[in-house]
């Protein structure tokens, strides 16, 4: 009896230690990959690079539609990467740097396929509330531009969404058509 107790417990013990064994034996070259695969780490990499191939990253203009509350920035990039990138959504809260007031909500008007090296364009838009016009004409009368930072941004390039919450801060956002 305590041979066939022993013998069932070796099998036991190979069927639950057998199968992560071999994947260590395959996995010795890179014990990494286990965790994390390698299709992972690669998307990883560009990522981490991501930010650095995408500093050609220029504010181009700045309009403003006073009827429907409509604040629309184009922005104008150059990817750095040998990949076409296809960027899906952006959206981002607008918030007043001065004061932390929230002014809208932005996101990307359409879809756009960065191109390797070549410019392209992202047209961004928010419709602020009401509210947040009577934030500018309260606090800011008189100035003809303020600064916003773009917080909570989320990107989504080619299904990856790719989220900060670092803001960026854009400068002299012309609102002289706000002024009370």
């Amino acid at each position: 009896m305590d041979k066939i107790s022993i013998f069932l417990a070796l099998i036991n013990l190979i069927v639950a230690t057998g199968p992560m064994l071999s994947i260590l034996v395959i996995y010795i070259s890179n014990p990494i990959e286990v965790i994390v695969p390698s299709e992972v780490q690669g998307l990883s990499e560009t990522l981490g690079s991501f930010g650095g191939t995408l500093q050609t990253i220029e504010l181009v203009n700045v309009t403003y539609n006073p009827d429907s509350r409509t604040i629309t920035l184009l922005f104008s990039v150059i990817s750095g990467l040998d990949i076409d990138l296809r960027i899906d959504s952006i959206t981002a809260d607008i918030v007043c740097a001065t004061h932390g007031y929230t002014l809208g909500h932005a996101s990307l008007m359409s879809p756009v396929t960065l191109v390797p090296h070549i410019k392209s364009y992202l047209t961004v838009q928010s419709h602020w509330t009401y509210e947040a016009e009577q934030h500018i004409k309260g606090q800011h009368n008189g100035e003809s531009t303020i600064n916003v930072n773009l917080a909570n941004i989320a990107v989504n390039v080619d299904g990856v969404v790719i989220q900060t919450s670092q803001p960026v801060t854009l400068t002299n956002i012309p609102i002289g058509s706000l002024e009370g």
